[in-house]
């Protein structure tokens, strides 16, 4: 069965980083960034635990264990394989 076509469109990328270099600190830029994007995973992070209750074994365990976290530099760099590629 071909893979059905994924299309998205995204608005307001260039107001965004135009806000985003009025901000006059790199860790502001960054603090912001966070932020932003741990709010737009709160929707994802329900979604997997609830999916997870729907598992045969060890469902709250699963469940529980989906946080939204972020990972340090030194982290990061150990876990390449875990990075996401989008072309």
């Amino acid at each position: 069965m071909p893979k059905s076509a994924f299309k998205f469109e995204l608005v307001g990328l260039n107001e965004l980083m135009d806000a985003l270099e009025q901000l006059p600190t790199e860790s502001m830029k960054k603090s912001v960034v966070r932020r932003a994007l741990t709010k737009a995973a709160e929707p994802i992070r329900d979604a997997a635990k609830q999916n997870a209750q729907a598992l045969p074994f060890d469902a709250q365990s699963i469940s529980d264990s989906i946080v939204i976290g972020t990972l340090k530099k030194s982290q990061r760099s150990r876990r390449p394989h875990d990075r996401t590629i989008v072309a």
